[in-house]
């Protein structure tokens, strides 16, 4: 845990430095967001219930029921409105002029995924995926399948209800959306998560984290937790949740809200809490040992490792949306950031 902790604390140092400069170019901070930030804390360590059972011998079958919308939590723009003037970026000295590759190739596969009418309940979809050497995993709001690469057809699909058990929390039975799908590539291991909660206004409210035991995860088993993702002193909702591997620590962010009512339709942005996990103790089915910082930012998406893996000791770059917009405010944006070896 101690090289996650530095590469955070690293991470946040990072941040402050692009806080100060933000400062000096004259922004106005977020009203409701932190005006700093705030950590490191150390949360308590969070055992796994340890699940070994072939994923084709639970019930195959979506939700019974469909939720309609998801309430849209939205981060109201910081500071004054953007003139004209701000609306232009700043031209970037190191930006490359040239792609990197001539084109992109074809897909090796094209198959149908998960259909709305069966695994679906309520939009948006919260469609994610990733692949590893055999398999491919679609995660949507409610549902998981699993499809062999090669061939693309489905050899498993299940709710998220039918697949965390033995947490404790209401990942086991209250699981809401907001999934995410990742292959480690380093390890040969896959980690899906959700989110979950029985209270919307009041929470606790919780991350749900799965990483196989194997590189199999149809039969290999996995280990599940029930991770709180608030504190008693900051009861906010886990929004828009994302994940990172990176060689030192799995890494994840969450814009985080305050519910003012029953269905979180009116909400109040309180910024982003982000958090390094022990990975070398919870791909061992050890407790699931995090730290965490709260910051001012918003939507902070963490880097995400592919193929060769960086110099050793490399930090854990984040990406983010800038404090005031470079496009008009009716325009959306989003992005994210992977390692990739040089060609």
């Amino acid at each position: 845990m101690q090289h996650a902790t530095f590469q955070l604390r690293l991470f946040a140092l990072v941040l402050l430095v692009s806080v100060s400069f933000a400062g000096a170019a004259g922004e106005i901070s977020h009203a409701s967001a932190q005006s700093d930030i705030q950590g490191p804390f150390v949360g308590e360590p969070v055992y796994p219930a340890v699940v070994n059972i072939d994923l084709r011998n639970l019930p195959q079958a979506g939700p019974t029921s469909k939720n309609g919308a998801h309430p849209a939590l939205s981060i109201p723009l910081r500071g004054p409105s953007a003139s004209s003037e701000e609306l232009t970026p700043a031209a970037d000295p190191v930006a490359e002029t040239q792609p990197a590759l001539p084109n992109m190739p074809s897909p090796l596969q094209s198959f149908a995924g998960l259909d709305y009418s069966t695994w679906g309940s309520g939009w948006p979809p919260d469609t994610n995926g990733d692949v590893g050497p055999t398999y491919y995993i679609q995660t949507v709001n409610t549902s998981i399948g699993i499809f062999t690469k090669a061939t693309g057809s489905l050899v498993a699909a299940f709710t998220f209800d039918n697949f965390f058990t033995g947490t404790g929390t209401p990942c086991d039975a209250n699981n809401n959306g907001d999934p995410v799908v990742l292959y480690d590539p380093l390890a040969d291991r896959w980690i899906i998560t959700d989110f979950a909660w029985t209270d919307t206004q009041n929470g606790p409210y919780y991350e749900c984290v799965a990483i196989s035991q194997t590189g199999n995860p149809v039969t290999g088993g996995w280990y599940m937790y029930g991770l709180r993702a608030d504190d008693v002193s900051h009861p906010w909702l886990n929004d828009y949740p994302k994940l990172g591997v990176w060689p030192d620590g799995y890494y994840m962010s969450a814009n985080m809200f305050d519910c003012l009512n029953s269905s979180c339709s009116s909400a109040t942005f309180q910024g982003v809490r982000v958090w390094a996990l022990n990975r070398s103790s919870i791909l061992n089915g050890g407790p699931l040992n995090e730290v965490h910082f709260d910051t001012p930012y918003a939507s902070l998406l963490p880097s995400n490792l592919r193929g060769t893996p960086p110099p050793a000791g490399s930090p854990r770059w984040p990406t983010t949306r800038p404090a005031k917009p470079l496009r008009p405010p009716s325009s959306t944006t989003t992005g994210g950031a992977s390692w990739r070896s040089p060609p």
